[in-house]
């Protein structure tokens, strides 16, 4: 199933909103699409979006789940957090920028290998891996991140 990437998600939102808390990275990528609405009627036309109850989802890029923060937005942060501890004094605006700019790479490292829902309605389960270390099968350098919709 085809899946839009970050700052194209469907909604009822125009770009520039979607667009407003993205990182640079993905503005600059954005803007050198062309069609983008079109494509994503399309996304919306041809395939569901929505994770059913028994839905296994392998690849494609990580589904936001309830209000948790994606696996790409905890390690930005927690890579955010190893950097103050060097620069203590980084004015909020350059944080902000910097974790966006963080999360975006990541989200260009990293490749979910399989997002499902448990047995509990509200707790779902996501590894996710890099892809150098998927291509080199080194399965032991996957993480998990539990998400949790309550």
């Amino acid at each position: 199933m085809p899946e839009l990437p970050p700052g194209l998600e469907p909604d009822d939102e125009d770009m520039d909103d979607r667009l407003m808390f993205a990182s640079d990275t993905v503005k600059q990528l954005v803007s050198e699409l062309t069609h983008t609405d079109g494509l994503i009627a399309l996304v919306q036309d041809l395939w569901p979006t929505e994770m059913g109850p028994s839905t296994l989802r392998i690849g494609g890029y990580t589904k936001r789940i309830g209000g948790s923060y994606s696996p790409e937005e905890q390690m930005a942060r927690a890579s955010l957090r190893a950097q103050l501890e060097s620069e203590p004094d980084l004015p909020r605006s350059e944080r902000i920028r910097w974790r966006r700019e963080e999360e975006s790479r990541l989200v260009r490292e990293w490749v979910p290998l399989v997002q499902f829902p448990t047995e509990y309605f509200c707790h779902f389960g996501r590894f996710l891996i890099r892809f150098d270390d998927l291509a080199a099968g080194r399965f032991d350098k996957m993480r998990s991140f539990p998400a949790f919709t309550e």
